[in-house]
């Protein structure tokens, strides 16, 4: 061993004892042979036994629209901070002569505008103006 070397301690095979033997083989086996020395598991499946129930979705009484599930998950909150991103990122961009001035938009404005693309989802119609 050489001075900077470190001796590493040995670690115990724990594979089964049919295995390790197959390792010190000189003539190496195919998986197959390997596969059929190992024994098959000793525990058998059960799955897990779940009583029957209705479902019952939990929801807050009076949602009748799909806007009334949408804002379950989207909060006036979430639409004003839109809001104020959308409003940061117009600011910053620049403008050319062709393009209009950026007018400040609020979170009421991005709820009407998501109201729209809702409508237009459900309702199937040839002509966008026909909206």
């Amino acid at each position: 061993m050489r001075a900077n070397e470190e001796e590493i301690p040995s670690v115990p095979d724990t594979a089964p004892k049919a295995v390790q033997k197959l390792r010190k083989a000189k003539n190496k086996p195919s998986v197959q042979e390997i596969l059929d020395t190992i024994e098959p598991p000793s525990s058998t499946y059960r799955p897990i036994q779940v009583k029957d129930r209705p479902y019952q979705p939990k929801l807050p009484p009076g949602l009748v629209t799909p806007l009334d599930f949408f804002s379950l998950f989207i909060t006036p909150s979430m639409l004003e901070q839109i809001s104020e991103f959308t409003n940061t990122k117009a600011q910053k961009t620049e403008r050319t002569a062709k393009q209009r001035w950026w007018i400040l938009t609020s979170g009421a404005e991005i709820g009407v505008f998501v109201r729209i693309l809702l409508s237009m989802g459900l309702q199937s119609i040839n002509r966008r103006e026909s909206y």
